[in-house]
């Protein structure tokens, strides 16, 4: 009942400033389970005060799973906790202080399962 998961996610941000990069949103009936999250960015964050979240988000709400400040250029960045998504719910790194033209790019490796088998 368990299918593989890899989800490879990659934006350029646009202008300097808040920026997410987000993952599609479950799809009904799915539960997605993400054994490890990366996530990298090619350019220092600028500004000040300037960090990386990694959350899960529905709509308006969010979850913050981990904080990094002052994350350095290049460096992998990896969460090895399983993450557990629900219908419509998505995982969002979210850059404060983003600087125009850097690349952000994350991946993430699991499993989904049908929302009607539920979670052990």
């Amino acid at each position: 009942i368990k299918r593989a998961l890899r989800l490879r996610l990659s934006k350029t941000i646009s202008s300097a400033g808040l920026a997410l990069l987000e993952s599609d949103p479950v799809p009904p009936e799915e539960i997605w389970c993400l054994q490890q999250v990366r996530w990298t960015i090619d350019t220092a964050l600028g500004g000040g005060n300037y960090r990386a979240r990694l959350l899960i988000q529905q709509g308006n709400v969010s979850e913050p799973l981990e904080q990094e400040d002052d994350p350095t250029p290049g460096q992998v960045y990896s969460y090895e906790d399983d993450v557990w998504l629900y219908e419509s719910e998505q995982l969002v790194l979210q850059l404060d202080q983003a600087a125009a033209s850097a690349v952000a790019q994350m991946w993430a490796r699991g499993y989904r399962v049908p929302s009607r088998v539920g979670v052990s």
